[in-house]
């Protein structure tokens, strides 16, 4: 479990906030790490893991959404601009790996400075963590 963003940028920091919520279960075999951006230096470490779920702020329309990543998708992108599908792609480029990685994305409305979720996304943030944990406890 991977909670990407910026906890400094309100609303951003809703992937932190679910990684967390997610760790707090302590569900067997799951590991959760936060980071502020996806990193190439992640894959070596991704490489170990059965399953791979992403949580991350989103700007799309669904309020929240849990799905594979659209290995369709997964290409190349710029030194300064690396997403899931870049991580895919590197990991079945060059370790010969097909990650199997969710994406959970959840709508956030507010990505200015500050340190507190608004009560909207916080409430789709909750949601997303129950999907999360139904999702594990299926896949166990």
């Amino acid at each position: 479990m991977i909670g990407v963003g910026n906890i400094l940028r309100t609303d951003d920091g809703i992937g932190a906030y679910i990684s967390n919520q997610i760790e707090n279960l302590r569900l067997s075999g799951v590991d959760c790490l936060i980071v502020q951006q996806l990193q190439v230096e992640l894959i070596e470490d991704l490489l170990h893991y059965q399953t791979i779920i992403i949580a991350d702020a989103s700007l799309g329309d669904s309020e929240v959404d849990l799905s594979p990543l659209n290995r369709l998708d997964a290409g190349m992108a710029s030194s300064h601009q690396i997403d899931a599908g870049m991580l895919f792609s590197v990991a079945k480029n060059i370790y010969q790996k097909d990650l199997d990685m969710y994406i959970c994305a959840v709508k956030g409305e507010d990505f200015s400075i500050g340190d507190k979720i608004t009560t909207a996304v916080l409430a789709r943030a909750n949601t997303a963590v129950e999907l999360i944990r139904n999702f594990i406890a299926s896949a166990s």
